[in-house]
């Protein structure tokens, strides 16, 4: 759907989140970042000031979420 996934962050262990590239892969969304090797959360428009671009099947906007505590 989009080329440019917009609105992702992602975290390692140390919990320092870094802006992230985001590719939908079949039905997953595929999130990384060359500044974490290993990760371990991720956030999607947690700001209140992200913009974000993904949609679902039905062509909503997905909310934001996180998926740390």
């Amino acid at each position: 759907r989009f080329q440019d996934i917009k609105g992702f962050e992602i975290a390692g262990a140390d919990k320092k989140f870094y802006p992230a590239t985001a590719q939908i892969e079949g039905s997953r969304v595929v999130v990384f970042s060359q500044n974490v090797e290993n990760p371990v959360a991720v956030h999607y428009c947690f700001h209140d000031f992200a913009l974000g671009n993904l949609c679902d099947g039905d062509n909503l906007p997905i909310i934001p979420f996180r998926t740390d505590k």
